[in-house]
């Protein structure tokens, strides 16, 4: 047995390279591409000099020479990056995922205005149909953009959806969308007709209820699990009940003023921002599939004439026509893009909050679209995105802390293997997604990110209590008093029919650069588990636009407000 004149460590080193090879030859299978020998030793390691890596490539052709043939096309020893913490951009953090799903983080200021003014990123039908805007694709359509040229590629779904599982998928077949609509000629006329409504298909499609988080059961009876402050204030409603297959009540639509109903609305709707900051438990900052979520907490009990009941407040609104007093908000969610059309225009993203009236025991709901200009920069709204920033910046370092676990588990094992010995621990590395580690980096695991990431946490909240309590109903938000009435549902499973609708008449603004961000956290979300969490299909978490029927909606305006008698 020949005797090696190297250093211990030396030694070590080549042992652990040998590991990462047969490593390499494993992953080759699951990445489909080749990996030569240093880049697996580079890519799976700490970063290192150039000059080391330079003395491990020596010392691999010392254990293992190459043959006549590689000798002769490996003239140079390669020259390897070395790529430290330290040379890592600062705002990082706020572009995980790495290169396959960029996350450009926009700069904190408006871009550059010109002189004209740009022109809003919104559509408009000529002729506000449903089949027009349905965003049906041709039969055997792929999503329209290849996943190199889409920043936002679609998330195929899960081999083994959970039942509740849904998308926004409007491909003829698919298999958890919402369906695409279609004009049908009828002896009474042409009607609308959602085709491969899965939403709605209660057998095979999908079964929302089956969530043990399901949403809305927290305001159903005890036999549908009610629990809380608000148990039982929906019960009459059925929440549980399965609707996105009905027509006539249903949202959104296209808003408009339609002539059926006078405004019967005295006034505007006041608002109480209640006591909830950003940065307090109050407030949930969640990222969905499809919408960014901030769920506030509910008050101790429902009786508010005890003391123990009064404090503290979430967001309050009063809404006109005897609604008779505040309502607490349950939550505030952000969309991408409208889902309301407004007057036949739908825009780049909307807001939608969400209150619940204990006496009418229904939901009225306010809704806010959203139009993206170059110079239209919303520093009241880029409180709450920044804060949905650093969910996400968090997500994607507790997956880089998961994939570098896997790593250590991965390189212990066939350390022990390349000793003789017989690893117990083989099915977790079966178990292991190698797709992860080709597409997201642990770069971001480093000690240093993870400072870096809880100072950018401290200074953020700081930052976004600058406005003090943050209130979804503030005029940045809000810009107009006025708004469109009408009576519909939520707008995902199970669509219930339960929600007073108040569409403002006038869009806020955002920048382009607030809007890439908002998709950007939306639809390239990673959850611990690295596992991408969109729902889009085509860049939209929009259901499609609606039948209105005979439902009045109304426009109220100042005009409208008479004398005031609440």
């Amino acid at each position: 047995m020949k005797r090696w004149n190297v250093s211990t460590s030396r030694l070590r080193a080549a042992l652990w390279f040998k590991m990462l090879v047969i490593l390499g030859l494993r992953l080759d299978t699951a990445w489909g591409r080749t990996w030569n020998d240093v880049e697996i030793f580079h890519s799976l390691s700490p970063p290192l000099s150039n000059q080391y890596l330079l003395e491990i490539t020596a010392l691999i052709t010392e254990v293992n020479p190459l043959n006549e043939h590689q000798q002769q096309e490996q003239t140079e020893a390669p020259v390897i990056p070395s790529v430290s913490p330290s040379a890592f951009a600062s705002n990082m953090l706020s572009q995980a995922p790495t290169a396959r799903y960029p996350s450009g983080q926009p700069t904190a200021t408006s871009s550059a205005t010109s002189e004209t003014s740009s022109t809003p990123t919104i559509t408009k039908s000529e002729e506000p149909s449903l089949a027009a805007t349905s965003q049906q694709p041709s039969e055997g359509s792929s999503q329209g953009t290849t996943e190199e040229s889409d920043p936002y590629p679609f998330n195929e779904p899960p081999e083994f959806p959970d039942p509740w599982y849904f998308n926004y998928d409007t491909r003829p077949g698919a298999l958890y969308g919402p369906g695409y609509a279609t004009l049908v000629a009828g002896d009474s006329g042409v009607s609308t007709k959602f085709e491969n409504n899965q939403w709605a298909d209660t057998t095979n499609g999908v079964d929302i209820v089956a969530d043990p988080d399901f949403y809305w059961k927290e305001f159903g009876s005890d036999a549908e699990g009610g629990f809380g402050t608000w148990k039982g204030v929906l019960a009459n409603h059925i929440p549980s009940r399965n609707q996105c297959g009905r027509v006539g009540l249903q949202s959104p639509i296209n808003v408009r003023h339609n002539g059926l109903s006078l405004c019967g609305e005295t006034r505007e709707i006041r608002s109480l921002r209640g006591d909830y900051t950003l940065s307090s438990s109050n407030v949930k900052k969640e990222i969905h599939g499809n919408k960014l979520r901030l769920r506030y907490e509910r008050r101790p009990c429902a009786n508010l004439t005890l003391t123990e009941c009064q404090e503290p407040d979430p967001p309050m609104a009063d809404f006109p026509n005897g609604w008779g007093g505040y309502s607490d908000a349950l939550h505030a969610d952000f969309k991408v893009p409208s889902e309301h059309l407004l007057n036949g225009v739908r825009y780049d993203a909307e807001l939608q909050v969400y209150h619940l009236h204990d006496v009418r025991r229904r939901i009225p709901s306010t809704a806010t679209l959203i139009q993206a200009t170059d110079d239209g920069f919303n520093a009241y709204f880029d409180n709450a995105l920044q804060a949905f920033q650093l969910e996400f910046d968090r997500d994607a370092l507790l997956c880089a802390s998961k994939q570098r676990r896997e790593r250590k588990l991965v390189q212990d094992f066939y350390g022990k293997v390349m000793m003789g010995d017989q690893p117990q621990n083989d099915s977790k590395v079966d178990n292991i997604d190698y797709q992860t580690w080709a597409r997201y980096s642990i770069e971001s695991d480093a000690p240093k990110y993870q400072e870096e990431w809880k100072g950018k946490n401290r200074r953020q909240l700081q930052s976004s209590s600058a406005f003090g309590i943050w209130d979804p109903h503030h005029p940045m938000l809000e810009p107009s008093v006025h708004f469109y009435r009408y009576e519909g549902s939520i707008t995902e499973p199970p669509c219930g029919e339960f929600v007073s609708w108040y569409v403002t008449d006038v869009p806020m603004t955002i920048s382009t650069d607030q809007l890439k961000q908002l998709k950007n956290i939306l639809f390239n979300h990673v959850d611990y588990n690295c596992r991408r969490t969109s729902v889009h299909y085509e860049q939209s978490v929009a259901r499609p636009i609606q039948e209105t029927m005979n439902r009045p909606v109304t426009l109220c305006t100042s005009l409208d407000f008479g004398p005031d008698p609440n």
